[in-house]
Parts: structure tokens; sequence; C-alpha cells
């Protein structure tokens, strides 16, 4: 049995506090079952960084923290890498340097509403965004689902810009339960 001196005197009592200390400051991992809210499993999501960032700053991040519920289409890291700059991708800040702007591109991945999968297409695939805009979500080939900014045409059959209808995304992981919305994680930004 290892006593409390001998561990002092071997100079481990630093290491090992820091062991427990370390251990009890852990927190459980996030789910996306309804239990937790929309900002924790966002932030918790390794492929949703730079959305978490860019939510923060646009000032919606407190928006998401509140009881909402809401629905989010939550592009990935990638998507945002595939944007120009000027749109807020990459690795520009024309976007993110205007938080008036940035919110406003924020407002337009977001909805008021729990709105599933299931929800969107009773509502005949249209989902009007915080922006006042609305997306058109549609079902695609080998049940993929297509997000795209709505003027009343279908979304793109592919991510493309197509006569009246901004890029199409997919939605990867469609329905993540939170407890004050849904999260909807997209591959490509479609305003």
């Amino acid at each position: 049995m290892i006593s409390r001196r001998l561990l002092l005197r071997a100079g481990s009592a630093t290491p090992l506090a820091a062991l427990f200390a370390s251990a009890c400051t852990q927190r459980p991992p996030v789910t996306a079952d309804g239990r937790y809210p929309i900002m924790a499993i966002l932030e918790d999501a390794p492929d949703l960084r730079r959305f978490v960032v860019l939510l923060e700053r646009s000032g919606m991040a407190e928006t998401l923290r509140g009881d909402g519920p809401f629905t989010v289409f939550a592009p990935t890291d990638a998507a945002w890498a595939s944007v120009p700059p000027e749109a807020g991708g990459g690795t520009g800040t024309t976007v993110a340097a205007d938080p008036q702007r940035l919110a406003a591109v924020m407002r337009g991945l977001i909805a008021r509403g729990r709105l599933s999968r299931a929800d969107i297409a009773a509502r005949d695939g249209l989902v009007t965004t915080l922006d006042g805009g609305q997306v058109r979500v549609a079902p695609g080939g080998q049940q993929v689902v297509r997000v795209a900014a709505a003027s009343g045409a279908r979304p793109a059959p592919s991510p493309t810009r197509a006569e009246g209808v901004g890029p199409a995304a997919t939605i990867s992981r469609p329905d993540l339960r939170a407890s004050n919305g849904v999260i909807h994680v997209i591959d490509r930004i479609f305003l």
C-alpha cells in the first residue's frame, strides 16, 4: 500500500492531484438525444468548429443558448472551407469582420421551431429562416435530403446553382435532437 507520506517524499503529489482534479472536472460526453442544448452539441462536434466560431462572432450563439425551440442547418468545416472568403468561408474574414452581415448569414441557417426531417416534409419542404428567407428541403436520390435557398422551386439535383435556387446542400446528419431544438448537419453552404 502506498502511503501519503511516501507520495509526498517522492514528489508525486502534484501529478497525482492533477490526475484526481482532471477526473473530477471531466464532463460526460454530449449526445444528441434531447438532453443537451444546441450550442453544447455544436461545440462538441469536431467538424462544426468554424460554424461555432461564426455563431459566437455574430452573437447568434446566445440566441441558440436560449429556450428556443430552433432548427439549425449546421454547415461542416469542410463546407465553410469551400465558400469564397468574401462570403465567410476559407480563412477569409470579410463577413466575419462585419457582425451585422455575419449575423444575417447565420440567421439564414436557423429557423424557429423544432423541425425534424418528417416535420419539414409535412410542410411541403419549406422552412422560413430567422432572416425571413426560405429554404426548401427535398428528397434526393438514395435517401439523400437536399436543402437549398428557396424561390418557389425545388433544390437543384446536384450541389450547383440552378435557375432561381441557390446551391443545394445535403443533410449528412439529420435530426440531432437538442433540449432546445434540432440540428441538421449539412455539407455545403446554400445561401
